[in-house]
């Protein structure tokens, strides 16, 4: 039959406000869709707003802030990645990784290993110490 659930829980200190997404936490949970979501808001004086949703119907997990960072997860097509803000992000997609960023640095203490079947290098500048 499918039930749909919704709470609402008041995130100000105003008694006098009507209560609204943009004062509230927000929990939804409906079994007719495959929806789980979680939101807040900056109403009390929170860091930054959150939402946290869970989609059971296309296999998607996402959970990101106001500024612009997320982390998800795909099932179906089995990827899994995480963005900030400022642009960068790491992408798993089945055996494909990708990193993109403006600057990437690995810093192996002891020991970085390598291992390709080929490597191809593309820029302007190359400095091998």
């Amino acid at each position: 039959r499918g039930e749909t659930i919704i709470y609402q829980i008041s995130a100000t200190k105003d008694f006098n406000a009507t209560l609204d997404a943009t004062n509230c936490y927000n929990l939804s949970i409906c079994t007719r869709s495959g929806m789980v979501s979680l939101t807040t808001t900056q109403a009390n004086g929170e860091a930054d707003t959150y939402a946290f949703q869970i989609d059971t119907r296309n296999g998607t997990i996402l959970l990101g802030d106001g500024s612009d960072n997320q982390f998800g997860v795909d099932s179906k097509s089995k990827t899994v990645y995480v963005a900030n803000g400022a642009g960068s992000s790491i992408v798993l997609n089945g055996n494909t990784a990708t990193v993109t960023a403006d600057n990437i640095s690995f810093i192996a203490k002891a020991k970085l290993l390598l291992e390709y079947e080929s490597i191809i290098f593309k820029g302007r500048t190359k400095v091998i110490k």
